[in-house]
């Protein structure tokens, strides 16, 4: 049972306000299934209630104008919103997992043998797109062999290019003269043609040559300055992967250490955007049925995280795999989400990101079984359990009351209120805070204090 000390300064702030008895509106006990499954679970009663305060009944209200009342509620922490209905589903609660999203990720491997001669971010950090991970020292034999090969190639283009172009200019010396020899002429072209030849092979046979340097990781800079100067080289950098949308990219993995000698193909980086994620959930073959007609009617899916009590709405199911895995007998269905950024700092150069939802993490999924119908939809703070019913506390002119209400459901951090619960669209109800109210108005009127320890659940 929670301490009520702990609400003693909260309590403290709020005698000052003008709690009125309960009468606002009525409602029947709310019912609860406590499973899996959300579907509604009480019929709307039509109930109305009046806005405002009733009449006074000896309570001095003079101290309660003495000061504001959004003031002294902001100090006790309590949040009070507008509500509205909007559309919701009844759902079905499946569990699953978070995990990588399989188009976000990416390896940077050796693209021959190398000796590693720098790696510039440690496991953990965050690389931007394009930039640098690490230098490497070529040492395959048949990568300078390669290049000793297009530098003959080079000279031998040269060569050709350099008798080629001799050979044209003296055949347009040629055919300027007024009185060109027309024999002369068609030897010159002859031979040029013979030159042209000569000079294409080389130029083919370098091309490939610097094809396949740049496959062995030779950049563009590397192969210009190869084929302009005959530079030789001996290093190679690597770089982060641009993905689509260019995401900054986490260090999974970096397996590999400076001076290390690496074959082809060896991994040097794992790395993984965290910007979306996938959620797997795990259904058993009695919902695969309404996981498969959601899919299908692209009905809508909310991820809860129970561990904080957090929720990410309006995902939808993107695929259902066709086999039943495990012992369990459950079929994975892929539910993709956006991650967000919640900071970042950096350390020692490097960039470190945190981000609210992590691979791993045990989640439920939320499958809407049909169409949504509208609902009212607070947070379960907002719910405070007194005498078998459910309450939430109303504001207006500067005052709290408890309103009873009809409820459907309780899961995921959320109540689902049906139209006719005793709400109406533009009603400020306390969302957070609602206990700290109840305790003060015990407190104000007298009456035994009661810790809500049964809030928000049913026993």
């Amino acid at each position: 049972m929670t301490d009520l000390s702990r609400w003693t300064s909260a309590m403290t702030l709020l005698v000052a306000l003008a709690m009125v008895p309960a009468g606002c509106g009525t409602g029947s006990p709310d019912t609860d299934d406590g499973h899996g499954h959300d579907q509604a679970q009480a019929a709307n009663t039509g109930h109305d209630h009046t806005h405002g305060p009733e009449p006074d009944q000896g309570h001095d209200h003079a101290h309660d104008v003495a000061q504001s009342a959004d003031v002294i509620a902001a100090s006790a922490g309590i949040r009070v919103e507008r509500i509205s209905s909007t559309l919701y589903a009844d759902t079905i609660k499946i569990p699953g997992i978070v995990a990588h999203a399989p188009d976000r990720q990416a390896q940077v491997s050796a693209p021959t043998m190398v000796r590693v001669a720098a790696l510039d971010l440690p496991p953990k950090s965050t690389a931007r797109p394009g930039q640098r991970l690490a230098v490497l020292e070529l040492a395959d034999p048949e990568v300078r062999q390669l290049q000793m090969r297009a530098v003959e190639l080079r000279a031998e283009l040269l060569a050709a290019a350099t008798e080629r172009d001799r050979t044209r200019a003296y055949l347009d010396e040629l055919k300027a003269q007024q009185d060109p020899m027309t024999v002369e002429i068609r030897r010159v072209e002859a031979d040029l043609a013979v030159l042209e030849a000569q000079a294409a092979a080389p130029r083919s046979a370098l091309e490939a040559t610097l094809a396949s340097l740049k496959v062995v990781g030779l950049s563009d800079n590397q192969l210009r300055d190869l084929e302009a100067n005959g530079a030789v080289s001996t290093r190679i950098e690597v770089f982060a992967p641009r993905l689509p949308g260019s995401p900054e990219m986490e260090v999974s993995e970096r397996p590999v250490a400076v001076g290390e000698t690496l074959a082809a193909g060896s991994t040097i980086y794992s790395l993984v955007a965290l910007d979306r994620l996938l959620a797997i959930g795990e259904a058993f073959e009695a919902d695969l049925a309404t996981v498969r007609a959601a899919a299908r009617d692209d009905l809508p899916v909310t991820l809860y995280v129970p561990a904080e009590g957090r929720t990410v709405a309006d995902l939808r199911i993107a695929a259902v795999e066709g086999t039943l895995d495990g012992p369990n007998r459950v079929t994975h269905f892929l539910v993709p989400f956006p991650n967000q950024l919640l900071s970042e700092k950096t350390v020692d150069g490097a960039r470190y990101l945190d981000w609210e939802n992590r691979v791993g993490a045990r989640i439920q999924l939320l499958v809407a079984t049909d169409r949504a119908g509208l609902r009212f939809v607070i947070p379960d703070t907002a719910l405070v359990r007194e005498g078998g019913r459910t309450a939430v506390y109303l504001k207006e002119d500067g005052h709290y009351h408890p309103l009873y209400v009809t409820l459907e459901s309780v899961d995921a951090g959320r109540a689902i209120l049906p139209l006719g619960c005793g709400l109406h669209d533009g009603d400020q109800v306390v969302v957070e805070g609602a206990l700290q109210v109840k305790l003060a108005q015990q407190q104000e009127s007298g009456a035994p204090v009661t810790d809500g320890s049964d809030h928000g659940h049913q026993h």
